[in-house]
């Protein structure tokens, strides 16, 4: 969804004073993941809802939003642990898309487009709500590549390549 930025107020130093601009502080950004991990109400539909929007939006990008987008829940009553697995026949995502765009909140490769469902570098991340690792798997020009995406010991989350 291509966004604006609107402008509400224009301060005008010269007139008002200095203008001190907003930032984030980099030393307590495990405070703004914390609070971003927490975003959803009903997490566990609000996981499946990104990731289904996600895949949705890939299929669309690459002119298949007829195919099926598969999710397998899986449950092992013995450990009582689980997976979800959304699967889908999209794009899939270059390592360069996955370092530079997936694992960064507020980035987007949907930022240029009216045409698709995201856009806030947010949904991708839903997971992080549930539990503090998960994975994803991605093929692109035929290699499967996995990840892990996960908070560090410090709060702030990073993406790791397991496989290619």
């Amino acid at each position: 969804m291509i966004q604006t930025n609107q402008i509400v107020n224009i301060i005008d130093g010269d007139t008002f004073g200095k203008v001190t601009e907003s930032k984030i502080n980099s030393n307590k950004l495990y405070k703004l993941y914390n609070i971003l991990s927490g975003l959803y109400k009903n997490i566990y539909s609000s996981i499946i809802r990104e990731y289904c929007s996600n895949a949705w939006d890939s299929m669309k990008m690459a002119g298949k939003e007829d195919d099926p987008i598969l999710v397998d829940i899986q449950w092992d009553y013995l450990t009582k642990s689980g997976n979800v697995i959304i699967s889908d026949t999209g794009l899939g995502m270059s390592p360069q898309i996955m370092e530079s765009i997936y694992f960064n909140y507020l980035d987007s490769t949907k930022e240029e487009t009216n045409e698709v469902i995201g856009c806030f570098g947010l949904g991708s991340k839903s997971a992080l709500a549930y539990h503090h690792t998960f994975f994803i798997n991605t093929i692109f020009e035929g290699i499967e590549y996995k990840y892990m995406f996960s908070k560090q010991s410090n709060g702030i989350p990073a993406g790791e390549l397991l496989s290619e």
